[in-house]
């Protein structure tokens, strides 16, 4: 409110004073102007840029402005008027409005320190005081501060508006815009793993920390150790096998969020496949051979697999198969797999090496070849020792006879009875008396005749039973004894 005060005296020069003394008033400010007269019991009459605006028993005349105008005033006393008041010109400016701004923008959360700043804009030179609205209602009357902050420890929804007043002349500013804030939980990230999918030992992986607000940055944890504070996506290499469990937070200033959730990352070492090989590493030309990739622990379904021999690629199915083995397939063999649908590929396999060696049946005519020549050795062998038995064989009869036979026997007799009667009994000489007769005889067994076109040398031990009478003379008594031996020999014979 501005006081205009003219003093006018009858006689004297009339003083027209402003108090304050402002010079801009605001557009729509009151201002009260007052015309003292000393003496003065009459009417009091008001001017603006020239012309009559208001007459009053009272040295008062209070107005709203909103525009720049001159006035002036005079009065009367005892029914004369007194001289024109000095001439006093209002400047009126726009009144200035407040700006509220919060910090921090976006969605708060419970526990997190917010700040409102109210902000005069164009009067910085101007000291004000400032004045906090919640709602409607006053939180703070008319402080120094242009800032109001305040941490909310639970969800809330609340209107805010701030004013200035001047501090020379009280005149205020317009109200400020409102700020609605809206304070939520505190806020918990989550975590996704790309890929999402098989992992194994070397991979790359990124892991992307979310939520749904700006200004944050992102601290990393990786088996509960902080490992980086950046950007809410973390590229990490994994080295061992096992399980990794990755977690992150967001801090913004110093606000941290809730924790997220644990993500846990299974890495495999890559397999290592193993080859068999059926027959044998080692087979003839003409034979079939399958060799076999597999991969321990790991599903054949999700793999594709790829051979090659010395180097070069020869299939790519799991089974390898050659239907008619050559020289041309010897070699060594090696696979691996790779994830069917992924970029993984498996370490390589140990090698195999395939020899093929000639045929199986150059083989067996070797093997009958020298088969038989042993065969025929051992046929030879045969002959021989069946020649040699039966040469020893007549040997020992010669001498068997000859030692049997008395010196007067006469040989060709006792061959001529054995051919008689199968027998051969051994004589003493026609000289020889009663008393001295010998009577031996000989049992020969006939071998079983052999059959044709087989070899085949026996050694048998056969009984030879030999009877010997003798008669005895002793005066005129005569008797005879009778004894018989039993001898065992042994006969060779060699029948083909």
């Amino acid at each position: 409110m501005i006081l205009l005060i003219s003093l006018i005296r009858v006689g004297q020069a009339q003083v027209l004073s402003v108090k304050p003394n402002s010079p801009q008033i605001f557009r729509g400010e009151t201002v009260t102007l007052t015309c003292r007269i000393s003496g003065g019991n009459g009417l009091y009459y008001w001017y603006r840029d020239g012309f009559n605006v208001h007459r009053s028993a009272e040295n008062y005349y209070t107005i709203k402005v909103d525009q720049s105008h001159k006035y002036r005033c005079y009065g009367t006393i005892y029914g004369r008027t007194t001289a024109w008041s000095n001439e006093v010109t209002l400047s009126v400016i726009e009144r200035p409005k407040a700006v509220l701004t919060l910090q921090p923008d976006g969605q708060i959360f419970s526990g997190q320190e917010v700040t409102f700043t109210c902000e005069i804009r164009g009067h910085a030179d101007t000291e004000w005081m400032y004045n906090w609205n919640k709602d409607g209602v006053q939180i703070s009357s008319y402080t120094e501060s242009r800032k109001y902050s305040f941490t909310p420890v639970e969800s809330l929804s609340a209107k805010y508006t701030c004013s200035g007043r001047r501090r020379s002349d009280s005149q205020t500013s317009e109200t400020s815009n409102t700020v609605t804030l809206t304070v939520s939980e505190k806020p918990k990230p989550t975590v996704r793993v790309n890929p999402q999918s098989s992992v194994y030992t070397g991979d790359r992986v990124t892991l992307n920390c979310n939520l749904l607000s700006n200004g944050w940055t992102f601290l990393w944890y990786k088996d509960r150790v902080q490992v980086a504070e950046d950007t809410n996506t973390l590229h990490d290499t994994v080295s061992n096998a096992g399980e990794t469990v990755y977690q992150c937070k967001a801090r913004r200033g110093n606000y941290d969020s809730e924790l997220s959730d644990p993500v846990t990352l299974t890495v495999r070492a890559l397999p290592k496949p193993v080859v068999s090989i059926n027959p044998d590493e080692q087979v003839y030309r003409g034979e079939t051979v399958t060799l076999r990739c597999d991969l321990q622990d790991e599903e054949d379904s999700d793999w594709i697999y790829s051979w090659n021999k010395d180097g070069s690629g020869v299939s790519s199915e799991q089974e390898y198969r050659i239907s008619s083995a050559e020289t041309s397939h010897a070699g060594k063999y090696t696979c691996r797999g790779r994830e069917r649908g992924g970029s993984h590929w498996s370490h390589t396999s140990d090698a195999v090496t395939l020899t093929v060696s000639g045929s199986t049946y150059n083989t067996v005519i070797v093997f009958v070849s020298v088969g038989l020549s042993l065969a025929f050795l051992f046929i030879i062998l045969l002959l021989i020792l069946c020649w040699w038995h039966k040469s020893n064989k007549g040997k020992d009869r010669d001498i068997q006879q000859n030692s049997n036979q008395t010196p007067g026997q006469n040989p060709s007799q006792s061959g001529a009875e054995d051919s008689q009667s199968g027998h051969a009994p051994l004589q003493t000489d026609d000289d020889a008396g009663p008393s001295d007769v010998i009577y031996t005889e000989l049992e020969i067994k006939p071998q079983k005749k052999a059959k044709k076109n087989q070899v085949k040398v026996s050694v048998e031990y056969g009984t030879v039973y030999s009877q010997l009478k003798q008669r005895h003379r002793s005066g005129r008594s005569e008797y005879t004894t009778e004894q018989t031996r039993e001898k065992r020999e042994r006969s060779s014979s060699c029948v083909q």
